[in-house]
């Protein structure tokens, strides 16, 4: 299959095991006291993002911001999220 021609694969939802890594690790966010997590508009980095916060015991005080400047650039087979 082309890969470069792969609509499914530009922006790519959070995988099963992605979302088991965040119930794992989220818990070793919630000592540190965030104000602000930037965070790219990738699908699958918000939500990542909002799997690492949304049990986070400041997350009512976090501004978050969504940064389009950190969004992947897919110019090749090896770019592929």
């Amino acid at each position: 299959q082309d890969v470069m021609n792969d609509g499914s694969l530009v922006d790519a939802d959070l995988h099963p095991i992605g979302y088991l890594q965040c119930d794992v690790n989220a818990p070793k966010v919630h000592p540190i006291n965030f104000t602000r997590v930037f965070v790219s508009p990738m699908n699958r980095a918000l939500q990542t993002c909002i799997g690492m916060f949304k049990n986070h015991p400041n997350v009512a005080n976090i501004k978050f911001t969504i940064l389009p400047i950190s969004r992947e650039i897919w110019c090749g087979s090896q770019d592929i999220p």
